[in-house]
């Protein structure tokens, strides 16, 4: 589904036709901006008739599950960037990947279903048509920004996240625990993979290899750079705590073993005297009055005697 929409001073043209795409390109008084969600090989061609772009950037539109990365070809560049939400139900993170192409006037965005993100830049560039500037750098500032700003939230419900996973490991210890915080460090790698990438970007993007942006995006994309380091640092920061947790349940996981196994210990030593006992007074020797029904009375005063000493003696020493 292609949406095509262009800002010409303070003026929106929304719905525009594909057919007269060319009529816009390097019109500097115009800002053309297309939106495609889940490309067709026919909307594909027709940007290639339209707009030149390399095979190999289209390509890469075709297969997805590309890195972030920046690519600089004559007269345009390609970006692929990626943005995030939190699934509530599974707790899991969901990345998706969107495709930009920034020529001197025109952005174009590509990406498989619909991205919030893009939808509510969508809105505000069309509300704001008198308010909002015009150029190219506004447009591609306020969607990647868009992007960038919604790492937040799910950051956040990360942080809570490992909150209750680390109460669970203390107070409850569900063996399930663990499951559920190596899914979540497994997460946490992938969004690790994809925001490294990103602070590259937005570092080519400010050494403007492609001379498509002016100065005046250099703080827009400075700001961009700032959010993205602190996204990547919070990341890293989440992951250790992650790992903390992961250990934490290994740590109350052996020490669960050594009670039992301490406990174990107590009943083989209570055990012993009695083992000992029956183990003498069942030998057949004649010399020995094993008749004797005094005899009797001792060896059942031992076998609870001895055991119950050694029980008090071993609570005294913390083992009991």
């Amino acid at each position: 589904m292609m949406s095509i929409s262009v800002r010409r001073g303070s003026k929106w043209l929304p719905d525009v036709d594909p057919t007269t795409l060319h009529r816009w390109i390097d019109k500097k008084e115009a800002v053309l901006w297309v939106d495609i969600q889940d490309p067709t090989e026919e909307e594909l061609q027709l940007l290639v008739a339209q707009f030149h772009f390399h095979p190999l950037a289209i390509e890469d539109v075709r297969d997805r599950h590309q890195r972030p990365k920046i690519e600089v070809y004559p007269g345009y560049t390609f970006i692929v960037f990626y943005a995030v939400d939190w699934d509530d139900k599974d707790k899991r993170i969901i990345t998706q990947e969107v495709e930009l192409f920034v020529g001197s006037n025109y952005v174009i965005t590509l990406h498989e279903g619909p991205v919030v993100e893009i939808d509510r830049t969508h809105i505000r560039w069309e509300q704001n048509v008198s308010t909002m500037n015009h150029n190219l750098i506004t447009l591609l500032y306020s969607l990647l920004d868009a992007m960038l700003d919604d790492y937040f939230p799910v950051l956040d419900e990360i942080s809570e996240r490992i909150e209750v996973l680390e109460q669970a490991v203390f107070e409850e210890f569900d063996p399930e625990i663990l499951r559920d915080t190596l899914e979540l460090k497994r997460d946490l790698l992938g969004l690790r993979r994809v925001v490294g990438p990103h602070r590259d970007v937005i570092n080519i993007l400010l050494r403007d290899e492609s001379g498509l942006l002016s100065d005046a995006a250099r703080p827009y994309l400075q700001d961009l750079y700032d959010h993205s380091l602190r996204i990547m640092e919070a990341t890293d920061t989440y992951r250790d705590m992650v790992t903390s947790v992961t250990d934490g349940f290994l740590g109350v996981q052996s020490n669960n073993i050594n009670v039992v196994m301490q406990r174990l210990t107590v009943l083989n030593l209570l055990f012993l005297p009695l083992a000992v006992l029956t183990g003498f007074f069942g030998m057949n020797f004649e010399l020995i009055p094993f008749n004797s029904p005094y005899l009797l009375a001792g060896a059942l005063l031992a076998m609870v005697i001895f055991p119950a000493g050694l029980f008090f003696w071993l609570r005294r020493l913390g083992w009991g």
